[in-house]
């Protein structure tokens, strides 16, 4: 009888992980900008947290100035545009008076 100790048994991806895979989209899509904006609400500042982390360099801040913002709220600010939906409840918007 064989006894294999050493295998590793499957584990489930990270959060970190998980979150990188489900913002992929929005970071190629950010990729030729210094820093966005990030619309939450209070009870999404962990999500905040690690949005700032996945996209990184990238700076994330709470300022809506910017040309771009990533929401992650389906409430959208009359001044923005949805250009990408990750499904996942994270929302790429674009300011509509910039190019």
């Amino acid at each position: 009888m064989q006894l294999n100790i050493f295998r590793k048994k499957p584990t489930a991806p990270d959060t970190i992980t998980t979150l990188e895979s489900k913002l992929s989209g929005l970071k190629y899509l950010l990729r030729d900008e210094l820093a966005v904006g990030c619309l939450y609400t209070p009870s999404d500042s962990m999500h905040y947290s690690l949005v700032q982390y996945v996209l990184a360099p990238i700076v994330v801040d709470g300022d809506l100035k910017h040309r771009f913002v990533v929401g992650i709220t389906q409430s959208r600010p009359a001044e923005f545009e949805v250009i990408h939906d990750s499904g996942y409840g994270y929302v790429l918007f674009k300011r509509k008076d910039s190019k």
